[in-house]
């Protein structure tokens, strides 16, 4: 699998619940919120706040076969986030739906803003699903509400069969640290697009977004 980021981030606004039939799951995200379309690979739909500039707040979600218990998938995920520069803060069991996951906190820096992130990770059905909420560290507990009952909305119905599964670590690791380069590279593209439009901006030369991960052999 490789990776895309998109430099074009065409908006739709979404006010209703997402439902992918692929991966068999469901999700609402904030009734204000717009839809990415397309999403950025990898991610299978991408959300962002309308006052994005400000809170740096999206959120996408990520469906993968795999063979690989929830523990395993965690461990692969906390191995991918260090490696990779990121300071995980937390590490918690969760039930959202009746299914048992893993929560990451982590954070980093981005374009000279600490940004926060929190992953939902579940693996259900043959299928590791994780779930990436971000923002701007400052502002994080603002739209915290908003993430969490998005998060909360998330189930896992019937799932397509046929999915080709796979228990390699440097996928696990590729995949996590992937959908929040996905997050990162949305907040830090709208918030040059804006600095660039406001009359009499002086643009200021900011850090290149970080590269997502090499593709998966």
């Amino acid at each position: 699998m490789s990776f895309l980021i998109l430099a074009v981030l065409p908006f739709a606004q979404l006010v209703c619940a997402y439902t992918n039939s692929e991966y068999g799951f469901s999700i609402t995200p904030p009734n204000t919120w717009n839809a990415v379309n397309p999403p950025p690979s990898p991610a299978l739909v991408e959300f962002t706040d309308p006052n994005i500039a400000t809170t740096g707040a999206s959120m996408n979600v990520f469906a993968t076969p795999t063979t690989s218990t929830l523990a395993q998938y965690v461990q692969g995920a906390v191995q991918g986030l260090t490696s990779d520069g990121y300071t995980v803060v937390s590490q918690n069991s969760i039930t959202i739906s009746g299914m048992n996951g893993e929560q990451l906190v982590s954070t980093s820096l981005v374009d000279n803003n600490n940004f926060q992130t929190t992953q939902d990770i579940f693996v259900e059905k043959g299928n590791a699903y994780i779930i990436t909420l971000g923002a701007f560290e400052s502002q994080y507990d603002n739209v915290a509400s908003e993430l969490s009952a998005s998060a909360n909305s998330f189930t896992v119905n019937s799932v397509s069969s046929g999915l080709t599964s796979s228990t390699s670590t440097i996928e696990i690791v590729g995949a996590v640290v992937a959908v929040i380069v996905v997050v990162v590279v949305v907040v830090v593209l709208l918030m040059r697009r804006k600095r660039k439009t406001e009359p009499g901006s002086n643009v200021v030369s900011s850090p290149p977004i970080p590269p997502p991960p090499p593709p998966y052999p």
